[in-house]
């Protein structure tokens, strides 16, 4: 095998590698952030009561569905204006 073939596959060996490497990457980092999403679940209507309880305010129930709704969305990333 000529110096350059050796060259050029190692080359292509390495890209391949990479290549696959970061897809078992993306797959672990996808799975991992689904465990952790079902760790951490939302907070429901009862326990956004209390921490309005607790904060001193009396929540009434359209204040609770306004927040539990205001959760359920995902966070809009402002545009910043140059």
């Amino acid at each position: 095998m000529s110096p350059l073939l050796q060259i050029i596959y190692y080359f292509l060996s390495f890209i391949i590698g990479m290549v696959i490497g970061g897809i078992i990457v993306y797959l672990l980092y996808k799975k991992q952030i689904k465990t952790f999403q079902k760790q951490f679940e939302m907070a429901n209507k009862e326990q956004i009561k209390n921490m309005l309880s607790v904060f001193g305010k009396k929540p009434s129930e359209e204040q609770v569905n306004r927040i539990v709704q205001s959760m359920k969305k995902e966070p809009k990333k402002p545009k910043r204006k140059k």
